[in-house]
């Protein structure tokens, strides 16, 4: 209710125009963009449709599940439509403005909390999460909860409002669990400062209140301790392994497009079943590992993590701000960037935590605190862009702090304190501007090559090809769109182009596992077993813990053995597989070598399907009649002939091939059924 006191004109203004524009952008540009339905959005959107569906998993939670169950109720009341969930994500984040504008009266003064409230519903990565599907968008209403709930707490030395403070962040936890690190951060400043060891106690109680059904939903559905979700152990791998560049990077060595848990890769390395909390624990000690065998290197991207953390660049994974921009103008403006924030916000903080008069307000400190624990959490892992706005409206207030200390040291005219401050600011701003993991423009490539995959996903190979030629005709080295245009030319059995791109791909990029064994694949469907095996066994030597290429290498040795023996089967075999992916005229192909080296009904009655599915019904009639001469008691090739007659609308034909079936045969009363409806 204190908030509500707040309301007043200038502020309702404020909130209206973070309003409209979060509607505005997501409305005309958000709710279109692919990658909210694709990556890590996709398999949330899936999560919240099972959730609907009352599909239960009988796993312990991967990822924290409070976002998932909150998609799912917006899709049960809306239908399954990310529009009533970006709407919703636009509303909340911006009441965040008012919090900011209430929190900022607490801490500092009315002016600072009116300039903050305005710059976060103008700040442009706030708008493009509130139109991305990912719990990242709800978590700074989450974290001001949170922190307007404990500097109450502080202020007014309520235990009970200690206790509601730790249910706001348990329910945080549910969303990102590394704010759980601030717990013991809490402890430390408490015992630091000399405080009330019952607040933390309350704290720390309300939020494993809210944590522990989670704990036993994990423990009851597969006897296994995951407090709230079992990512933890892959993630700490992938920001710590040789390949690691700081940022969100699929090692090599690693299948993680078919493995994203890394539950399969732990139990072929362990050679038996595990449990998630096992797993995670598997990947943590390879973390461990390579932090023990490579300190420098380990050194280095932690440096580069805590760099990059402030970065001005919005480092994408899936989803991509500059990709956005291109449709929505308003994201060029660069002051109302990260950019522009972040060396203010450190200096803030560092005000704060270095300047002793400070440390009388328990309150200020705690959200210092609280923000650093934030930027630690992080630093195990790996760095995105989206990963620090859940501190993004505690570091607006901070930079807001910091603008108006600057201009009271100019007031005041000190030149020492002023020359120091433009010192440390310009070396931020050259730090953070320069020190970038990649350029817009790789960026740009990266998104649109995620964009092309999309496209391929959803089956639309012309708009795929389209789109991921276009970052070739702009950046001609990028693999990744060459090795992803190869896999439009195989879903389209053109796999002589397919290899061309595939060729490309392994020149741009000869590290990448993934292009070696999708290549060997491609050599798999064009009967070059050879080739295959070569392509497959190049991937398994660089990469032992790609799971995925023993089960290729097993098939191709197979398929290898039964060319040698049994070539008709082979051929067989290979056109089964390529029934399967839909390319039927290389289906045919096989199918006719096959029927070349063994002349049986089974072999022809396939070919007459693969022609039938292809189109050609008279070639399908033809082989059939012409097989039923030599096997005129085969009651499969009479009931396909059959079939084929009555799909074309030849029912007199139809009548007879099923009615000589019915005759070697007549327990078939599927076909008396078909027989009914056929008119004459």
């Amino acid at each position: 209710m204190a908030v509500l006191t707040y309301l007043k004109k200038p502020l309702l203004i404020i909130f209206f125009v973070a309003i409209i524009i979060r509607l505005f952008y997501i409305i005309s540009v958000g709710n279109d963009l692919f990658f909210n339905s694709f990556a890590d959005a996709g398999i949330y959107s899936l999560e919240a449709t099972n959730i609907v569906n009352g599909v239960q998993s009988q796993e312990p939670f991967f990822w924290p599940p409070l976002y998932p169950y909150l998609m799912a109720f917006f899709y049960k009341i809306f239908g399954s439509s990310y529009l009533s969930i970006l709407i919703f994500q636009g509303f909340i984040d911006a009441l965040c403005c008012i919090f900011i504008y209430y929190l900022g009266r607490k801490l500092f003064n009315k002016k600072i909390a009116i300039i903050a409230s305005l710059f976060y519903a103008v700040y442009i990565p706030a708008i493009f999460y509130s139109g991305f599907i990912s719990p990242d968008a709800v978590v700074p209403f989450l974290t001001l909860l949170f922190i307007i709930t404990i500097t109450l707490a502080i202020e007014k030395h309520s235990v009970i409002i200690f206790f509601i403070s730790g249910i706001i962040l348990g329910i945080q936890a549910l969303t990102r669990t590394n704010c759980l690190l601030f717990v013991p951060v809490f402890f430390v400043i408490t015992i630091v400062l000399k405080k009330s060891m019952k607040h933390f106690l309350f704290l720390a109680v309300g939020t494993l209140f809210a944590i522990l059904p989670t704990t036993i939903r994990n423990y009851k559905v597969a006897d296994d301790f995951v407090l709230i979700s079992y990512n933890l152990g892959i993630n700490f791998y992938l920001g710590n392994n040789p390949e690691a560049n700081a940022t969100y990077f699929k090692p090599n060595n690693y299948d993680i497009s078919n493995d994203f848990t890394g539950k399969k890769t732990a139990e072929f390395v362990n050679g038996t079943k595990l449990k998630a909390s096992q797993t995670s624990s598997f990947w943590i000690k390879k973390g461990l590992d390579f932090l023990k065998d490579y300190p420098t290197h380990a050194l280095g991207l932690y440096i580069k993590k805590a760099i990059y953390f402030w970065s001005a660049y919005e480092i994408p994974q899936a989803e991509s701000l500059y990709y956005a921009a291109q449709y929505f103008l308003y994201f060029h403006i660069p002051i109302f960037s990260f950019g522009f924030l972040g060396p203010l916000s450190i200096l803030g903080l560092i005000f704060i935590l270095f300047k002793r008069k400070y440390w009388k307000n328990f309150g200020l400190v705690t959200n210092a605190f609280y923000i650093c624990s934030i930027f630690v959490s992080y630093m195990p892992f790996f760095i995105i862009g989206r990963f620090r706005h859940a501190v993004s409206p505690l570091l607006i207030l901070f930079a807001v702090f910091f603008a108006f200390e600057f201009l009271s040291m100019y007031k005041a005219k000190s030149i020492r304190k002023i020359t120091i401050s433009v010192i440390i600011i310009i070396i931020l701003y050259i730090t953070i501007f320069l020190i970038n993991p990649r350029s817009t423009k790789d960026s740009l490539c990266e998104a649109k090559t995620h964009l092309g995959i999309w496209h391929i996903n959803a089956g639309e190979y012309d708009d795929a090809l389209r789109v991921l030629n276009e970052v070739v005709e702009k950046n001609e080295k990028c693999s990744d769109a060459h090795a992803n245009i190869g896999n439009v030319y195989f879903w389209n059995g053109l796999y002589e182009l397919a290899t061309k791109e595939y060729r490309k791909a392994i020149e741009y990029n000869p590290k990448k596992v993934e292009y070696y064994k999708n290549l060997g694949t491609i050599y798999y469907y064009q009967a070059e077993i050879d080739s295959a095996l070569k392509y497959y066994k190049i991937a398994k030597d660089m990469a032992p813990l790609f799971v995925s290429i023993y089960n290729k290498i097993q098939e191709a040795e197979q398929m290898f053995e039964f060319k040698m023996k049994q070539p008709y089967y082979y051929y067989f075999v290979l056109a089964e597989q390529l029934m399967d992916l839909g390319n039927y005229p290389q289906a045919i192909i096989w199918y006719e070598k096959s029927t070349e080296l063994n002349y049986v009904p089974t072999t022809v009655n396939k070919l007459s399907i693969a022609y039938f599915a292809s189109g050609d019904y008279q070639k399908s009639i033809h082989l059939l009649a012409e097989a039923i001469e030599i096997y005129p008691q085969d009651i499969e090739l009479l009931n396909n002939l059959g079939y084929i007659y009555y799909k074309t609308g030849d029912s007199n034909k139809a009548h007879y091939y099923w009615r000589r079936s019915l005759a070697l045969e007549p327990d078939q009363p599927w076909l008396e059924k078909k027989l009914q409806t056929i008119k004459f």
